[in-house]
C-alpha cells in the first residue's frame, strides 16, 4: 500500500489505478497530544450532531463516559494511556 500511495520507493514495476482518489487507514494509529475530542474533530469546526455520530460509530461512548474528564481527557504521549483498540477506534473514522 505504501508503494501505491507513493510513500516508499520501488525497485521497478508499474502501478495502475482505476481512480484518482484513494483512502487508506494505517494500522498504527497516530494520536495527537490533545484532548479526545480534538483528536476526533481534527481541523474541523465542532458540530455536535456529527461528533455524536462519530463517537457512536467508533464505539467510544462508553470509553469516554469512564474517563474522568470525558472527551476533554488528554490523549497522546502526554495524556491518558489508551488501549490499542481505543486508539484504533479514536482515529479510524474522523
Amino acid at each position: 500500500m505504501n508503494a501505491i500511495l507513493g510513500e516508499c520507493s520501488s525497485s521497478g514495476g508499474f502501478v495502475h489505478m482505476h481512480s484518482d482518489s484513494v483512502a487508506y487507514c494505517h494500522q498504527t494509529p497516530w494520536i495527537l497530544n490533545t484532548t479526545i475530542r480534538n483528536n476526533i474533530i481534527g481541523q474541523s469546526n465542532f458540530d455536535l450532531e456529527w461528533y455524536q455520530k462519530v463517537v457512536a460509530a467508533c464505539a467510544l461512548s462508553e470509553d469516554i463516559c469512564r474517563m474522568e474528564k470525558g472527551d476533554q481527557t488528554m490523549a497522546g504521549s502526554g495524556g491518558t494511556t489508551l488501549s490499542g483498540g481505543q486508539k484504533q477506534r479514536l482515529v479510524s473514522l474522523p
